[in-house]
């Protein structure tokens, strides 16, 4: 991980989403760390996010679940305001239902925007 990091051009933005537990480890939120690289926090039903670990001066969410009442995403807004992140990309599943768009307008409402 860290030879390919270093790979990297330091302009360049990338964000990392890992799927198995072995990468969420102290040495390579470190890694990511040093070179400002995002760890993406990412929920579901089967797997929700507890916790942001911030990596970067920036986020990347995925909020993947097909509901989320307006509750949760106030929660959510406050969780990534706590950051205080540069710049947060938030992406909401995309799925047949096609609650992501709605979702993504009540996000916004609730952040003022």
């Amino acid at each position: 991980m860290e030879t390919f990091l270093t790979q990297l051009p330091q302009a360049t933005r990338a964000a990392f989403e890992f799927r198995h537990p072995t990468w969420f480890d102290d040495d390579v939120l470190e890694l990511l760390r040093g070179q400002n690289r995002a760890l993406v926090v990412s929920d579901t039903d089967d797997l929700p996010a507890t916790h942001i670990d911030k990596t970067a001066d920036w986020g990347y969410l995925r909020l993947r679940r097909v509901n989320y009442a307006e509750v949760n995403l106030a929660e959510w807004l406050q969780r990534i305001r706590a950051q205080d992140w540069n710049e947060t990309f938030l992406f909401f599943k995309h799925e047949d239902e096609g609650t992501g768009p709605k979702l993504a307008a009540q996000f916004l409402k609730l952040a003022g925007q």
